[in-house]
């Protein structure tokens, strides 16, 4: 990686970094349960964990909406970046592709949880089971695509120190 392209993709990471420690620091009071609301495609978990949150616990959830509209952005520009400084010469066309294409749809299912999830924290009783589904499955689809791009950077940049 050459000088103005490190010192951007780290300028990207280092942002990413702050606005994750952003978020952690809004959701950290509410415990466990942001990581059940993470990970479940079930209405009736989500109905009980935000039925037994109070308003202000609904309203500190809301809170990190906002800074995690900007956050899968910076996540996906620091991957997409990182992904360009580990490119081979001869890397395929569709792997250079992906590694774009990864990152950036992670981004807008990250968006799409967050927007399941604004809706889910005001009406909680609405939340029907297809919602939560989709919900569950656009969580679960952005973390695999953004892990995925982020081991296989890290496997090319090992391999890439030892060439």
């Amino acid at each position: 990686m050459h000088g103005k392209n490190k010192r951007i993709t780290v300028a990207l990471w280092v942002a990413f970094a702050v606005s994750q420690a952003n978020i952690a620091r809004l959701l950290l009071p509410l415990g466990s349960d942001v990581g059940r609301l993470q990970t479940t495609a079930d209405p009736t978990v989500f109905r009980k964990i935000m039925g037994g949150w109070t308003p202000a616990q609904r309203e500190q959830y809301q809170r990190h909406l906002g800074p995690d509209t900007l956050h899968p952005f910076l996540y996906a520009a620091a991957l997409i970046a990182s992904g360009r400084a580990v490119r081979q010469p001869a890397q395929p066309r569709a792997v250079t592709l992906a590694l774009i294409a990864a990152p950036a749809a992670s981004a807008v299912l990250d968006l799409v949880e967050n927007a399941f999830h604004a809706r889910f924290t005001a009406r909680p009783d609405d939340i029907t089971p297809r919602d939560a589904a989709l919900s569950g499955a656009a969580t679960r689809t952005k973390w695999a695509l953004a892990l995925g791009s982020a081991v296989w950077i890290g496997v090319q940049a090992v391999r890439g120190s030892r060439s």
